[in-house]
C-alpha cells in the first residue's frame, strides 16, 4: 500500500469538494480548496433524504436555516393524488446555506479555502500545476479567504443553459449569487493530487475525461416564490420523463420542473410548470426565475464512465453521480467526496471507482435503465407513474416501499425483488381500498336519497363497516 498523498488540490466547493476537503484535512492532509464564488445559490430543490441525515447528523443538528418536511403529495397525470406522512423528516436546504455550512466545516477542519477561478491545469512531473485568477497578488501565499462569509452586493440571475440544442429561458427577475471581486490577478498553484468537483458542465472536466453529451442531462426551469408552506408536492405527466415540484424552503417556495434534454424544450417545460402552478394556486409572478442543467447519465454513459485516473478524480456532479430517476444528488455528492478521501488516506486512490460502485454506483446505473420504464411504460394498463400514485393512496404495503425510496433506504438493486414479493398483498389492498371507496359512495347516495324523500329507511347493515372488518381481519 502506498503512502497517502501529501498535497491535494480540490476545484469546486460544493457538497462533494467540501466533504472531501473536511475528511482529508481532519486526517492531517494538506488540502487547498478552490471555490470561485464562495457559498452560492444553485437552482435545485435542495432536498436532503433521511439516508443523508443518518450518515451526516450534523445536517439535522445545524443551526443554519432549513425546512423540515413531513408531508408529501404525489399527483398523477390523470389527477389522482396520494398524501404521504413521512416516517422520517426530509430536510430542504437552500444551496447557499448548505454550501456555506460545508465550506465552513472544511475550513474549520484545516483545509485552506482559496477564492480563485482555476482556468486550466497540466501535469508537471508526478504532480499538477494549476493556473487561475484570484484576488490579490500573483503568489500563492497571502490569499487565503473565509469565502463562506463573502457576499457580493451585486445581484444577477441564475440562467445557465448553454448546452447545444437547449433553449435558454429569459430571466427577468434576479436572485443572489456570490461572486469574485472584479480585480483579479493571475495565480499558480501546485499539488500532488487533483480533485475536480466543479459540476458536470465545468469546461475543466474535458481535460480529464470524456465530455458528457445532451442525453446525459435534464433541463430544469422554475421560480423562487415568496411563500410559506409545509407540503412538498410532486406532479407527473403522461409520457414525460421528468416532473414538476413545489419544494418548501424556510421563507419561499422552489417551484420547478425538470425534463430530459432532447425529449423536451424550454417552451414545453414552461407550459407544464405553469399548468401545475395554476392548478394548485401558487403565485409565481413575483418570483425569481432559475434554470439549470442537471446530470442524469444515460445507460451508455454509465457503461463508459471514468471518474479517476493517474493522480486525479472526479466527485459529485462532475462525476455524474446523480440519481437518474429523481435527480437527487446531494447525498451522492457528499458520499463520493467521503469515499474519495478514504481511498486517498488509505494510499489506494485507484480503489475509488470500485468503492463508489459498490456503495451506490451500481444502484444509480440501474436507475438509468429503470428511468425509461418508470416514465414511459405502462403497468397493469396505466402509466407507471399513475400506478405509483394510486398504489400509494390505497396500499399500506406499497406506501412502506415508497417511504423507503423517499428516505433513500431502498436502492434500485433489490427494488424489483421487493416489488415482486409484495405485489400480491399490494394488489389486494388496492382492490380493497377501491371497494371501500365505491361502497362509501353508494352509502352517501343512499343517505342523500333518504334525506330528500323523507320516507327512506337506514339500511339494516352498514356495508362499508362490514367490508372494513372483513378486509382488516
Amino acid at each position: 500500500m502506498r503512502s497517502p498523498v501529501k498535497r491535494i488540490a480540490i476545484i469546486g466547493g460544493g457538497p462533494a469538494g467540501s466533504m472531501a476537503a473536511e475528511r482529508l484535512a481532519l486526517a492531517g492532509a494538506r488540502v487547498t480548496l478552490f471555490e470561485e464564488k464562495g457559498a452560492w445559490e444553485k437552482p435545485c430543490g435542495g432536498g436532503v433524504p433521511y439516508k443523508a441525515l443518518q450518515r451526516y447528523p450534523f445536517l439535522l443538528e445545524a443551526s443554519e436555516e432549513h425546512a423540515c418536511i413531513h408531508d408529501v403529495e404525489l399527483v398523477a397525470a390523470n389527477g389522482s393524488t396520494a398524501r404521504v406522512r413521512l416516517r422520517q423528516p426530509l430536510l430542504i436546504y437552500s444551496r447557499l446555506v448548505l454550501n456555506r455550512l460545508l465550506l465552513r466545516r472544511a475550513q474549520e477542519a484545516g483545509a485552506e479555502i482559496v477564492q480563485a477561478r482555476i482556468r486550466s491545469f497540466r501535469r508537471e512531473g508526478s504532480g499538477w500545476q494549476l493556473e487561475g485568477r484570484g484576488p490579490g497578488g500573483a503568489g500563492h501565499e497571502g490569499i487565503r479567504h473565509t469565502v463562506y462569509g463573502i457576499r457580493s452586493t451585486e445581484r444577477e440571475h441564475q440562467c445557465c443553459t448553454d448546452l447545444q440544442s437547449v433553449e435558454a429561458p429569459s430571466c427577468p427577475a434576479p436572485s443572489t449569487v456570490y461572486r469574485l471581486p472584479s480585480t483579479l490577478s493571475p495565480s499558480s498553484y501546485s499539488a500532488d493530487y487533483l480533485i475536480l468537483s466543479a459540476g458536470a458542465r465545468s469546461q475543466l472536466r474535458s481535460l480529464l475525461a470524456s465530455a458528457l453529451g445532451p442525453r446525459d442531462f435534464m433541463l430544469t426551469f422554475g421560480y423562487y416564490v415568496p411563500a410559506v408552506d409545509r407540503l412538498l408536492r410532486v406532479q407527473f405527466f403522461e409520457g414525460f420523463e421528468g416532473y414538476a415540484w413545489s419544494f418548501p424552503r424556510t421563507d419561499h417556495l422552489d417551484l420547478g420542473i425538470c425534463g430530459k434534454v432532447g425529449k423536451t424544450d424550454m417552451a414545453g417545460l414552461r407550459e407544464r410548470l405553469h399548468g401545475f402552478i395554476r392548478r394548485f394556486g401558487y403565485r409565481a409572478k413575483s418570483g425569481a426565475v432559475f434554470s439549470h442543467l442537471l446530470p442524469a447519465l444515460s445507460v451508455e454513459s454509465w457503461n463508459t464512465l471514468r471518474i479517476s485516473g493517474n493522480g486525479w478524480a472526479l466527485a459529485g456532479d462532475a462525476a455524474g453521480l446523480v440519481d437518474p430517476v429523481t435527480g437527487e444528488g446531494i447525498y451522492f455528492a457528499m458520499r463520493s467526496g467521503e469515499l474519495l478521501a478514504e481511498a486517498l488516506l488509505d494510499g489506494e486512490p485507484e480503489s475509488y471507482p470500485e468503492r463508489v460502485w459498490q456503495d451506490f454506483g451500481k444502484s444509480l446505473a440501474l436507475g438509468a435503465r429503470l428511468s425509461r420504464y418508470f416514465y414511459h411504460e405502462d403497468f397493469l394498463g396505466k402509466p407507471s407513474t399513475t400506478r405509483l400514485v394510486e398504489f400509494s393512496a390505497r396500499s399500506r404495503t406499497f406506501q412502506e416501499l415508497l417511504q423507503d425510496l423517499l428516505d433513500g433506504l431502498q436502492p434500485y438493486d433489490g427494488l424489483g425483488r421487493r416489488l415482486y414479493r409484495t405485489l400480491g398483498k399490494t394488489l389486494w389492498e388496492v382492490a380493497a381500498g377501491e371497494m371501500r371507496e365505491q361502497l362509501s359512495s353508494v352509502r352517501g347516495q343512499l343517505s342523500v336519497e333518504t334525506d330528500s324523500g323523507g320516507r327512506g329507511r337506514k339500511p339494516a347493515v352498514d356495508l362499508t363497516e362490514n367490508w372494513r372488518l372483513t378486509t382488516d381481519s
